[in-house]
């Protein structure tokens, strides 16, 4: 490392501006995960195929390659065999991310991971000096647009310079496809700025989607290839096979079944071999399953593990795969636990240690479909489906897991969506929050910082009832809880703990010129449904309420996560009652929340409007006057906007 501390000192300022240390170590995890599952002779075949040794030499133009295959078949393994294989090779950069389909990330978080992983191979490995010009970019905004500027400064550094993207399949789905494609398209931009350098990959099952994509870049059928794996796979695992079947003959007789049966599967084989250790109770019986007693496919498997379920446990079963399956980021065990009792208590209360399940209990009904993994620093563990077709098989079948139908044994997203409604309904957040000796406090005086799925709740609420069909009674609720005083909480959360939730971001169609760009809000509060529906008036006013409250507050909210050294509002971070509530007028649904002070709205006898828009005042030096601009309406066809300027004397 440079002994220069102005250098120090500018890599530690980038690397907290990135931000990006718990991705990193869930990506290197992930990474270290697939090494240890790696069998050995397995993957060998990849620097014997013509495409891939083009594309590792540069040989190919551009140096895209798209490797696909079957689900199961071990793609993320041999993503990081080549990472391991490329990072051996001197003066070569590698960066990646092994995409989840638990853990969904935005353009913007997985730029700031690939720059965190370049700046540091750019300053700790080759120590190369940073320039005045990027460490000015770090003192500003994180942003799409800032992040690609970043890499692409640091690119031009590096001789070589590798960016593998693995599992772009688990991003196939709604916005996280649109994520996905921005990221994509940058890159290939990249590798057509840098094409010396830049070398790209990506992996995936085989979806249309990605195939429209990666069509004009070279494509790789790894299926075939990863037969021969399994059989090698296999091979190596003759003798721990032994206590199943003695005899050489039989044994090769259950190889050879296997091999047939799982063909490139691995995730298959190995499962099927975990149900042969837990249902024959014999040779002879391992013989019967082998012919005609395993699953054929993985969901008649995974509907063998629900049927072995006892039914006494089977509705608790149900919340802890419906919380887990359509959680919106990997929950932890403290979070379940209390999404869990939440789920058994009338609104009407608040949850306290008598309603939450006992760990113990839990971890015994996740084997074998979920595992858990410690997070670092802290006694806490995170909760994950062992693989993304369980999640597929809960989707497809989640409201008959079990052999016997029951309308109230249901996996389903609404369940998660219920414990995060139920959790922010708490008789406990009815009053806001307030500071005592550095703590945090709800209103029957204990510390939030406990409230461990608080912040889950608060961040993807709206998000999980995306998920649900809006009936009158789910839409009721919604509603008495966006107009009771929790909802003055709930906004005090955001802003205390949750980043970019009052920020207004820019979004385009792909052209940057003025007539495409537009400027919108990006994050919702509300469930697309309740705003977006034919018998949403009342919804919609709600929300253009709230927008207007935005739009007049969004500022002071930021300030408990503000970027910016020297923030004057810094202070008052988190005390939402010196929001002038009165002041957006007496149609704002807002307006009758507490705050400290006495404001109202300057409006004229008679004269309502019937959706809040936006307005801007200016007063005069002496105070005596006043003007308003208000924005009445707008028409995106004409791509006009309707004023009325207010003049008031006092």
């Amino acid at each position: 490392m440079y002994q220069d501390d102005r250098y120090n000192e500018r890599y530690y300022s980038i690397s907290s501006w990135l931000d990006s240390r718990e991705a990193i170590e869930s990506n290197q995890s992930r990474h270290d995960m697939n090494l240890r599952r790696h069998s050995t002779g397995t993957c060998a075949w990849l620097t014997d195929n013509t495409d891939y040794r083009d594309w590792e030499q540069g040989a190919s133009s551009p140096s895209i390659i798209w490797c696909h295959a079957p689900p199961g078949t071990g793609k993320s393994v041999l993503c990081s065999q080549v990472i391991r294989r490329l990072m051996d090779i001197p003066s070569v950069t590698c960066a990646y991310l092994f995409y989840q389909f638990d853990a969904p990330y935005t353009a913007v978080e997985t730029l700031r991971l690939l720059a965190a992983q370049l700046i540091t191979n750019s300053y700790l490995t080759y120590r190369h000096k940073i320039s005045d010009k990027l460490y000015l970019m770090s003192q500003g905004a994180r942003t799409f647009d800032s992040l690609s500027a970043c890499i692409d400064m640091l690119l031009p550094q590096f001789q070589t310079v590798y960016l593998l993207l693995d599992g772009l399949d688990e991003e196939c789905v709604k916005d996280r496809w649109s994520e996905a494609c921005r990221v994509i398209d940058f890159l290939v931009g990249m590798s057509k700025a840098h094409p010396r350098i830049v070398r790209l990959w990506f992996s995936s099952q085989d979806r249309s989607s990605i195939r429209a994509k990666m069509e004009k870049f070279t494509i790789c059928n790894f299926h075939e290839p990863m037969k021969e794996d399994v059989s090698i796979f296999l091979a190596s695992l003759s003798s721990e096979l032994e206590d199943l079947i003695a005899s050489e003959q039989a044994k090769s007789f259950l190889l050879e079944k296997l091999q047939r049966r799982g063909e490139s599967n691995f995730l298959w084989v190995n499962l099927m071999i975990n149900t042969l250790r837990e249902e024959a109770s014999s040779p002879e019986e391992v013989t019967r399953l082998l012919e005609d007693g395993l699953p054929s496919t993985l969901d008649e498997y995974y509907r063998r593990i629900f049927g072995r379920i006892e039914v006494n446990q089977r509705s608790l079963v149900c919340k802890v795969f419906s919380l887990i399956a359509f959680a919106r980021r990997p929950l932890r065990m403290s979070e379940l636990r209390e999404a869990i009792g939440i789920l058994s208590i009338d609104i009407s209360t608040s949850l306290n240690s008598r309603h939450i399940p006992f760990e113990p209990h839990l971890r015994k009904l996740f084997a074998p479909l979920i595992q858990i993994y410690p997070v670092a620093e802290s006694e806490d563990y995170t909760c994950r489906l062992f693989h993304s077709t369980v999640r597929d098989f809960l989707r497809k079948y989640g409201g008959n897991v079990f052999p016997e139908f029951s309308s109230g044994l249901v996996v389903s997203p609404e369940i998660s969506a219920r414990a995060c409604l139920a959790y922010l309904r708490q008789q406990r957040y009815s009053l806001t929050l307030r500071h005592e000796d550095e703590l945090w406090l709800d209103s029957n005086g204990n510390a939030v910082k406990e409230h461990s799925f608080l912040l889950y709740a608060a961040k993807y609420w709206d998000k999980h009832f995306d998920e649900v069909l809006g009936d009158e009674v789910t839409r009721n609720a919604i509603v008495s809880f966006i107009t009771s005083s929790n909802f003055q909480t709930f906004v005090q959360i955001q802003s205390l703990w949750l980043e970019n939730r009052f920020t207004i971001f820019r979004q385009s169609n792909g052209c940057e010129c003025d007539d495409c760009t537009r400027i919108r809000f990006l994050v919702r509060v509300f469930p697309l449904w309740l705003i977006n529906g034919i018998e949403a008036t009342n919804e919609r006013r709600l929300w253009a309420s709230y927008r207007r409250f935005i739009h007049d507050w969004r500022h002071f909210l930021s300030c408990a996560n503000c970027e910016k050294r020297g923030c004057l509002f810094a202070r008052c971070a988190g005390e939402i009652d010196r929001c002038w509530w009165g002041a957006l007028g007496p149609r704002n649904f807002l307006s009758r929340l507490q705050g400290r002070y006495r404001s109202f709205s300057f409006q004229r006898e008679g004269i309502v409007t019937t959706e809040p828009g936006p307005s801007f005042e200016g007063i005069t030096q002496e105070g005596d006057k006043m003007k308003i601009l208000r924005l009445n309406a707008s028409d995106a066809s004409s791509g006009t906007l309707t004023f009325t300027c207010e003049h008031w004397s006092f």
